[in-house]
Formats: C-alpha cells, sequence, structure tokens
C-alpha cells in the first residue's frame, strides 16, 4: 500500500484508497490491499466518490474515471472537462461537482458521461458542502462561494473567514465548519443563506432587450438588456443595409441586468438596428437617430 493516501472512500464492504500511487481496495477491513488501476490513466488521485453502484476518481492529471465493477476497471470521462486537474468530486442528488486546480467548476448532470463549466465563481475549487439545493465550494486561494443555482452564479461568503486556503468542509448543527491551512472556522448557516436568498430574488428570471431610450435619438442613447444565464452575449448595432455599424458587447457575461450607453455622433440621421444573441436568445430592435 502505497503510504500517501490522499483520499478515503467505502462502497458495500469494500474500502477504497485514492494516493499518489494509484487506486487500492480492502475486503477485509484494511488488512490486505490490492491495486486497481486497470484503465486508469494517472497514478496520482486526488478523490474517490461512490454514486449508487458507482464509482468516481479525479485525478490531478488526467481527469474524472468511471468505474462500474467496484474498482476492478476504470474508464475515462472527460467529455466537456477543458481542466483535468482535478481537486475534488461532490455528489449531490443526482448532479456530480468537479473542482479543479485553476479551471474552475464542472457540472455533470448525465452520470458524468458530459460536463459543464461553471466557472464564474471559485477558480481553485478544492472542497464541497451541500445543503439542499444550496452548494458551497472552498477556493484554495480566495475563500467561500455559495450558489443556490448550481453556478449559475456566485456569491462570495466568506466575511470574517481568516484564512481562504479551505481543505474541507462539513455542515453540523446549522452550522459550516470549514478547515482551512491555519485553523477551522464556522459560521451560522442562516446566516449566509439569508442574504443570498434575498439577492437572488432581484436576479433576472428571463432573457430581454429593452426599447433603447430616448427614441429617437440625438447623440446618445440607452440601451438595456436581461440574462438570466452567464454566457456569451453579442450585441451589434446595424444600418439599413444589414452592415455592422458598432459592436457593443462580445464577452462572457454573468446573470445580471445591464446598461449600454450608445452614442451615434458619428452617424447620419436614419433607422438603425441592435440585435442581442445569448443563450439561445436573439431580439432585434429599431432606433432612429434624428440630428
Amino acid at each position: 500500500l502505497n503510504n500517501w493516501i490522499i483520499t478515503l472512500a467505502a462502497k458495500d464492504s469494500i474500502l477504497f484508497a485514492g494516493s499518489s500511487g494509484g487506486i487500492y481496495s480492502s475486503d477485509d477491513n484494511g488488512a490486505n490491499w490490492v491495486v486497481d488501476t486497470s484503465g486508469l490513466n494517472s497514478a496520482y488521485v486526488t478523490s474517490i466518490i461512490v454514486k449508487g453502484n458507482d464509482l468516481f476518481a479525479g485525478t490531478n492529471n488526467a481527469g474524472v474515471f468511471l468505474s462500474t465493477n467496484d474498482g476492478k476497471n476504470w474508464a475515462e470521462q472527460n467529455t466537456g472537462l477543458t481542466n483535468t486537474n482535478i481537486n475534488a468530486l461532490a455528489v449531490n442528488g443526482s448532479n456530480i461537482f468537479a473542482g479543479t486546480n485553476g479551471g474552475g467548476v464542472f457540472l455533470s448532470t448525465d452520470n458524468s458521461e458530459s460536463w459543464n463549466s461553471v466557472r464564474e465563481g471559485p477558480v481553485e475549487a478544492t472542497a464541497f458542502a451541500f445543503y439542499g439545493n444550496k452548494v458551497f465550494v472552498g477556493d484554495g486561494a480566495r475563500g467561500i462561494y455559495l450558489t443556490i443555482n448550481n453556478g449559475v452564479n456566485w456569491t462570495r461568503v466568506d466575511s470574517g473567514l481568516g484564512n481562504y486556503n479551505i481543505t474541507s468542509f462539513v455542515i453540523k448543527d446549522n452550522f459550516i465548519f470549514a478547515g482551512t491551512n491555519g485553523g477551522v472556522f464556522r459560521s451560522p448557516l442562516d446566516d449566509l443563506i439569508a442574504g443570498i436568498e434575498t439577492n437572488r430574488n432581484n436576479l433576472p428570471e428571463n432573457f430581454s432587450l429593452s426599447q433603447n431610450y430616448p427614441n429617437p435619438f440625438n447623440p446618445s442613447t440607452i440601451i438595456n438588456y436581461q440574462i438570466p444565464k452567464s454566457g456569451l452575449v453579442t450585441l451589434k448595432v446595424y444600418d439599413i443595409l444589414g452592415r455592422v455599424i458598432a459592436t457593443l458587447v462580445n464577452e462572457e457575461k454573468p446573470v445580471g441586468s445591464y446598461e449600454i450607453n450608445f452614442n451615434g455622433s458619428r452617424l447620419s440621421s436614419g433607422i438603425y438596428f441592435y440585435r442581442i444573441q445569448a443563450g439561445g436568445y436573439t431580439s432585434i430592435k429599431k432606433m432612429i437617430l434624428l440630428k
């Protein structure tokens, strides 16, 4: 048995130990161990979790692996996983979360067959804790994040935390405890969650593009839009012939409401159009520049 044991897990009568030398298993309460590495393309195992009859292993350089036969064979499960340096794996209901080193958090809703990035929050995700639909994530350098919608948006919840190097969590008696490389900190769950629920009520629930105002305008006008899901947003202005004359937004945006000031001082009077594309949503509005 490799002496550097990084993670432990139990499934039925079998113990599993992830180490810097692969995964070991024992069916006699640790008296004897055998190595289980068939199909495992990494010797450095950082996390092992159990979900139903399946076993998942996270590695620090080869991503996530799945075993359906108690660790005898492993299959790579990295579709959509753009960062394969896994710090931690965790299960909450039907969801699997993977915390990476430098790539943020990834979520799988199909038992690890595919992964989606929910990177807007923590970058170096090292630990998870769950309280119903509330997901706490420890960032190895930036404190604690909380999401109540599986990573659509995140909020820092580490006020008063004396050490941001989070290594582990546990929830007990309506408190969340955070283990760090400098001790243990705790906070009442209700205090953290109350503010998040209030903020969540103010977030947009639908995509929308508002009519510019004033309209007609000279030379400036305001354009507002809302997005209920983080992602790539493009907002462009076109002339009557369909030519792009200005790109107002072309970047990843978090959930929220936005206001853009468009200045048409260099344009001629006439009819123009502005178009938004975001998360499959497209909308076009007409505006009139009248000098």
